[in-house]
């Protein structure tokens, strides 16, 4: 039997270039595209996504922040027509857990006569060491614009496994999961387990919203990543994922990662080593 050809998009992303690895090192051939690819894939610029999909047994889309809160759907629904075309196997949309806005690009992927697989998912642990907050952590103090807000961060790794397991599924059904960590976590507890584990004093501080944008904005942030702080922070964080799900469990066979090992397991892989020589300057 030939091997799968998985279309991977945004392979530089946090967990599409985890699908990739797990992928590769599996008897599938991977297929990569985004702007600075060698194939060329643009969500907005259509004749980019003909040659993408030709010839693709499976594919993982994930929507662009930039063009979720435009005319995303639109292009989406343009996009899953050319794939029935093409007799793409299955698709696997990576899906903004709690957001109204995510919910059409959902309905019009199901909706496919492709057998497809939602992967729904919010606040990514990885975000304090791949993302928005490492150098918050590094700093040694988070600014939020929430206060108490608990929320369930789930490891991209977790996230991965799910998609990776997804793609290569044959059934004809689609099938959604809602990903979620093993426990509900305010940003504050977050910051006593940086503490905690990596023996450098963090905390959480709040900062109401609009003085949060306002810094950003003086950060040489542009409009549209302002935009989606604001909904971030005003919307998903209103309590409406404060709530946990056993699909890792189910799919994987185990508990979610924590967030605790999540730290832990990042400790010793670099990522830190800001803290190590901060640490060092202070003891001398």
């Amino acid at each position: 039997m030939e091997p799968k050809i998985a279309l991977v998009t945004a392979p530089n992303s946090k967990t599409g270039r985890r699908v990739v690895e797990l992928l590769q090192s599996s008897s599938c051939l991977v297929r990569i595209a985004s702007r600075n690819t060698r194939i060329k894939f643009d969500w907005e610029d259509m004749t980019t996504w003909e040659t993408v999909v030709t010839g693709v047994d499976c594919a993982y889309i994930i929507i662009p922040p930039n063009l979720a809160f435009k005319d995303m759907p639109e292009r989406l629904k343009i996009f899953m027509m050319l794939c029935e075309e093409k007799k793409v196997g299955r698709i696997v949309l990576l899906s903004g857990r709690g957001e109204v806005e995510a919910n059409r690009c959902e309905e019009i992927v199901l909706a496919s006569k492709i057998p497809s697989t939602i992967v729904k998912a919010s606040w990514f642990s990885q975000n304090f060491s791949e993302g928005f907050f490492l150098d918050s952590i590094v700093a040694g103090e988070i600014f939020i614009p929430v206060n108490g807000a608990r929320e369930p961060f789930i490891d991209v790794n977790d996230i991965a496994e799910v998609v990776y397991l997804s793609l290569l599924d044959t059934s004809p059904e689609n099938h959604i999961y809602e990903l979620t960590g093993s426990e509900l976590l305010t940003f504050e507890d977050i910051a006593s387990i940086f503490s905690q584990t990596l023996n450098f004093d963090v905390k959480a501080t709040y900062v109401p919203l609009e003085p949060y944008l306002s810094t950003l904005r003086k950060l040489a942030f542009s409009e549209d990543e302002v935009d989606l702080t604001r909904y971030l922070f005003e919307e998903l964080l209103d309590g409406r994922n404060s709530y946990l799900t056993k699909d890792v469990n189910t799919l994987l066979g185990r508990e979610p990662t924590s967030f605790r090992r999540y730290v832990e397991s990042t400790k010793n892989s670099g990522v830190w080593n800001r803290l190590t020589l901060k640490e060092t300057k202070n003891a001398t």
